[in-house]
């Protein structure tokens, strides 16, 4: 039901990947394949989320990752939200519990992201 409050789905799958996974930087195919959404919707979505200052990109190498701004404003309330609707979530590449998706390595990691 939150979704609604947003412009659209894709745009609050994408920012509520970045609340439950605040310290990851995440790239947009990891974005779109754990949301279930197509890569260009996630990039469009990704564009103004950055305009908006919400998150920041750091290119490496070809590629860019993006990560929370904690600098935004609204950063504080935004979390507070996500939070609270945390539980009602569901990834499509989910399988069992929350937490448990199948993106992640065994030792907690998401999926081709080192730091």
């Amino acid at each position: 039901m939150i979704e609604r409050l947003f412009a659209s789905a894709t745009m609050y799958a994408t920012l509520a990947m970045f609340f439950d996974f605040p310290q990851d930087p995440l790239h947009a195919r990891l974005i779109a394949r754990t949301i279930g959404r197509d890569v260009k919707c996630v990039l469009r979505q990704l564009q103004t989320l950055e305009a908006c200052r919400i998150i920041v990109c750091r290119s490496v190498g070809r590629e860019r990752r993006y990560r929370l701004s904690g600098k935004y404003p609204l950063h504080a309330e935004l979390e507070a939200l996500f939070e609270k609707s945390r539980d009602c979530r569901y990834y499509s590449r989910q399988d069992g519990p929350r937490w448990h998706i199948d993106l992640l390595f065994e030792d907690g990691d998401l999926d081709g992201i080192d730091e």
